[in-house]
């Protein structure tokens, strides 16, 4: 597999803290390409808007907002790191959780079933 980077968007997550739903939130993962992303010198994973613009212009349009990044690797296995500044402040943790769910079904679930569909 090597390594994979996504970016998960999400709209309605104020809406979805507010009544404590986490079906509420919309989402969509986009794996992205080498020159969208930025390695940091302290393992954190930085999204490169400038080298992605068709996929910033998207989420505008249909009111999306960049929430995390999801790594995939043989080696570390799966790291997250999320847009603290994309959570709202009165119940950070349920928003925490809303956001590794949506992450978990994407880039956990809905890829394994790909691959275990490939391998059939």
């Amino acid at each position: 597999m090597g390594k994979r980077v996504g970016i998960l968007l999400m709209r309605h997550l104020l809406e979805a803290v507010r009544q404590r739903k986490v079906e509420i939130a919309d989402s969509e993962p986009h794996w992205l390409t080498s020159e969208q992303y930025r390695e940091l010198d302290d393992g954190r994973i930085e999204f490169r808007p400038t080298s992605a613009p068709d996929l910033t212009t998207y989420a505008r349009e249909q009111s999306f907002r960049p929430v995390g990044m999801v790594v995939l690797d043989d080696q570390d296995g799966c790291r997250t790191f999320v847009d603290e500044c994309a959570l709202p402040k009165d119940d950070h943790e349920f928003a925490l959780r809303i956001f590794h769910t949506h992450a978990y079904f994407w880039f956990i679930h809905v890829t394994s079933l790909g691959e275990n569909r490939e391998r059939s």
